[in-house]
């Protein structure tokens, strides 16, 4: 009996959906053990955010707001909130250790069991949105103690690890696979890593982000075609992006407004034409408004105004930011702990990836070859040693026209080179362009 063609295609779109489990549960695993390894309270102001979590999962989404800082010793204003003693412990785990890299987390102390009893505990993230701390606080709701807390790492790293996957998925339906490989790896840091195994909405916001552009992109890619899936990832990711944090809008108009720039002519009348388009909009405008009531009614989030004075002048704030560039980019790549413990940069080039067809050499003629035979080529090593990297490799007399030639470095578009013969030397057909470029391909 021949099977419907709806059947087919449910088969064959369940069929290409659960290797992306695997990834998931792979990214899940890598988290998990970044997760389980980290000392508690070992990232920046988790205590806090530990904090804030377990008080938005009993209902406290505000607290009680308390006075303004009057010095540089407190980042800003604390919210007041009521829970259990063990949860209240967790602010005294790091002191013993934070900002000082050289000194063991084992001096830290152990967390007391819980007694039921409530205590009053400050935080300073209680007027951030509730959104990533309702999803991640209910642990504490089940657990105790440190299992409280590993509960909500992992309940991080799971929601965090889904988002992650959902926009690489999203990136290989529009991209190849291997441009789509390492834009994943340009862009998902040791640092995210860190991150998303840790209580902290930064690590959540870095992967909705990066989930909110690669459904944008697929949008307008000039090789993509409007999907009802990539609208309705661009929609969610961008409703969930929007309510993570106080910056949160900004990185979400920041994307919508580059992929506007570069959409292609036309697109985005056909993006406002398709029937979906209106929900979508109004899933954003709601999620817009519920951002901005939060932001309205919520005013002392913690911020350093009028503790540096000197940073009111715009020039000498400019100034203070560019010069910490080298810090921030340190901090994107990797800079562990309570930014204390950078990660050490690899002096050894042992890392440079191969696929890039470094250099080329025309082989001489093998003995006995007849005239109509052509040099092999062989590609390895680092751009740095391009003359001394190449590898002569003869052909056979037989092998003729069909010879492997290296393509101009403008001669292909990047992602189309064939890689494997440059680097084996095998046969292949003759590329578009062939070109003479000094220290590298010659024809």
């Amino acid at each position: 009996m021949a099977q419907s063609p709806t059947g087919s295609r449910t088969d064959s779109r369940v069929g290409a959906t659960w290797p992306w489990v695997g990834v998931a549960a792979l990214l899940m695993g890598i988290v998990a053990l970044w997760s389980l390894a980290m000392p508690l309270m070992a990232s920046p102001d988790e205590g806090s955010h530990v904090v804030k979590a377990a008080a938005v999962a009993r209902g406290q989404w505000s607290g009680t707001l308390g006075p303004p800082p009057t010095d540089t010793s407190r980042p800003g204003a604390a919210t007041v909130v009521e829970l259990p003693n063990d949860i209240a412990q967790t602010l005294v785990l790091p002191n013993c250790y934070a900002f000082q890299p050289d000194q063991p987390a084992d001096c830290a102390p152990d967390l007391p069991g819980r007694t039921g009893q409530t205590v009053a505990v400050e935080t300073f993230a209680g007027q951030y949105p509730p959104l990533y701390y309702l999803l991640v606080g209910w642990p504490s709701l089940l657990l105790t103690g440190e299992a409280a807390v590993y509960g909500m790492r992992l309940a991080s790293a799971l929601i965090s690890v889904v988002m992650v996957t959902w926009g690489a998925y999203r990136l290989r339906q529009v991209l190849p696979r291997h441009v789509a490989t390492w834009g994943c790896v340009a862009a998902l840091t040791p640092m995210c890593f860190f991150l998303f195994g840790t209580v902290n909405p930064n690590g959540w916001e870095i992967a909705t982000a990066f989930s909110f552009w690669t459904a944008c992109l697929a949008l307008v890619v000039p090789r993509g075609r409007i999907t009802t899936g990539a609208l309705v990832h661009a929609g969610v990711a961008g409703a969930l992006l929007v309510n993570i944090r106080d910056s949160s809008p900004f990185w979400a108009l920041a994307v919508v407004v580059v992929v506007a720039v570069v959409a292609p002519a036309g697109r985005l009348r056909q993006l406002v034409r398709h029937r979906l388009a209106p929900w979508v909009a109004g899933l954003a405008v709601l999620s817009g408004l519920a951002m901005a009531a939060w932001t309205a009614t919520h005013g002392g989030a913690v911020s350093a105004r009028g503790l540096h004075p000197r940073l009111a002048d715009q020039a000498v704030a400019l100034l203070e930011i560019s010069g910490s560039s080298y810090n921030y980019l340190q901090q994107m790549i990797g800079n562990f702990g309570w930014l204390d413990t950078p990660r050490r940069p690899s002096r050894s080039s042992a890392g440079t990836p191969r696929w890039v067809c470094s250099s080329c050499s025309r082989s001489p003629r093998a003995p006995g070859s007849g005239p109509g035979s052509r040099s092999g080529w062989s590609c390895s090593g680092s751009p740095r040693r391009r003359s001394s990297s190449c590898r002569p490799r003869p052909t056979p007399a037989s092998s003729g026209r069909g010879a492997m030639r290296c393509p101009s470095p403008s001669g292909w578009p990047w992602w189309r080179r064939r890689r494997s013969a440059c680097r084996t030397g095998r046969r292949t057909t003759r590329p578009p362009r062939t070109s003479t470029w000094r220290g590298g391909c010659s024809r």
